[in-house]
């Protein structure tokens, strides 16, 4: 049986973990998590340094994103691991490796695609870091990505030889019920912890604008717990196990997440595996994701979101057939079972880690 190293940082909001585990039921495998690693006491000198990089630098840059950090992280992986083939689950680690390691990498976006992002939610790095991580990628054998942007990306921003890119997907990180059979829309659903990127406070606008003729409607919101009241018709849940989400899923007419920055998004791929028509925004590899399964609008333009939202409403049987159809396609392509044969069956090939 083929050997893999998977080497991650913490969970990756579920996905990471859920590719461990796909893989593991074809490979012998070896996981390793640079979160444990990261608590040892010997690493306690390189957080400082990673800190003083990082406030030298200033605009709020987290000091896992500096060089000092990834030197450090780099001395916690055992060299017997890398014996084998290695996949990487995020660029974050930005090692700098052997060159006879081979070794993928497996993203939902890349450092500088995430930097590119407008105003507070821009991801932030270090100078150091940032070479790092170009090195990182460019020395990866394969380089897999959850979508086409990614890919573009990568090619012209990093240079890399398209050859060497995959366009994978996501998928659902829990077992989904069955399609839920709704006619109307009544019951729409925000789903976020980071509230404020995922776009909250503009479809708490909208809605209250569309409730105003539709006053049937109603709105759950999990994740984050704004600081304000909520408007009428708005259900504030809060967090909620992962395992909890095929129910309020179940029970939702539409999921709508009108989000800032989003390199790809698990809970549309969720909700349209039931399928449930989303509203997403053209930000990052939503529109791919979504499809015929709903709409997409600028992050930031309530009145378009208003619209969106409203167009569902009214012609809900339409939408919510050609959900249906977009279903039936994810549930053939996105799954980890997939996703894992097509990593494996490109990075353990010989002409890439052979022999």
């Amino acid at each position: 049986m083929s050997e893999l190293a998977v080497i991650r940082v913490g969970a990756f909001s579920g996905s990471g973990t859920s590719l461990r585990d796909a893989l593991a039921e074809k490979v012998t495998l070896h996981d390793f998590d640079f979160s444990s690693a990261a608590r040892r006491p010997s690493l306690w000198p390189t957080r400082l340094r990673a800190l003083f990089e990082a406030a030298r630098v200033g605009d709020d840059v987290p000091f896992s994103k500096t060089a000092a950090w990834s030197r450090g992280l780099e001395r916690t992986l055992p060299p017997s691991l890398l014996a084998r083939p290695a996949l990487f689950i995020q660029t974050s680690p930005a090692l700098q490796l052997d060159p006879k390691v081979c070794y993928g990498i497996y993203t939902d976006r890349l450092g500088r695609e995430g930097q590119a992002g407008q105003g507070a939610f821009r991801s932030r790095a270090t100078q150091g870091w940032v070479e790092r991580e170009q090195r990182f990628v460019e020395r990866a054998r394969r380089l897999f990505v959850m979508g086409p942007t990614t890919r573009e990306y990568a090619i012209n921003e990093y240079g890399l030889d398209p050859s060497r890119i995959v366009v994978v997907g996501g998928a659902p990180n829990t077992k989904l019920g069955p399609r839920r059979m709704s006619t109307e829309c009544r019951r729409l659903l925000f789903v976020g912890v980071d509230w404020r990127r995922k776009g909250l406070p503009d479809l708490l606008e909208a809605f209250a604008a569309v409730r105003a003729t539709h006053g049937e409607l109603t709105l759950d919101v999990i994740g984050g717990v704004p600081n304000a009241p909520a408007p009428p018709g708005v259900n504030i849940i809060g967090r909620v196990p992962h395992s909890q989400m095929p129910g309020h899923f179940s029970q939702s007419d539409l999921l709508v997440i009108p989000t800032h920055a989003e390199p790809f998004g698990i809970a549309l791929v969720e909700a349209l595996t039931m399928g449930i028509p989303v509203i997403g925004t053209t930000v990052g590899n939503q529109e791919w994701i979504i499809g015929t399964g709903g709409y997409t609008v600028k992050p930031g333009d309530t009145d378009s979101l208003s619209a969106a939202i409203r167009r569902a409403v009214d012609d809900y049987p339409a939408l919510k057939a050609k959900a249906e159809l977009r279903s039936d396609e994810l549930k053939e392509t996105m799954t980890w079972e997939r996703i894992a044969e097509r990593i494996l069956s490109e990075l353990l090939n010989d002409q890439v880690c052979g022999p």
